[in-house]
């Protein structure tokens, strides 16, 4: 994609996202304070990084609660592809942290 289709993209999306504005569940900030206690917790998001901070932004998510976030510009493969979930895995495990709910 040329980076002047890429610029107009993000212009008509920042002006959607200005219209359509998405709010936080309540509570969530609250839920992952308290499972940050005993859990590692990632996004993974197929968005690119600038458009998800321009949606967290909005909410109001905690996102500093994070131990990391996987945008597409990070990873090769993108959601729902399982190998985009592969990376994020890899991480996990080379970490030592168990995943809350990656096996359930």
């Amino acid at each position: 994609v040329s980076q002047s289709r890429y610029d107009n993209f993000k212009e008509v999306y920042k002006g959607f996202a200005d219209q359509v504005v998405h709010q936080i569940i309540p509570g969530a900030n609250e839920t992952l304070e308290a499972l940050r206690m005993s859990h590692a917790l990632y996004i993974l998001s197929k968005r690119p990084r600038e458009m998800l901070n321009l949606r967290v932004q909005q909410t109001g998510l905690r996102i500093d609660l994070m131990k990391r976030i996987f945008c597409n510009e990070d990873l090769q493969y993108q959601k729902p592809d399982p190998r985009a979930f592969n990376v994020v895995l890899k991480e996990i495990l080379r970490s030592n942290v168990f995943p809350f709910g990656a096996f359930a």
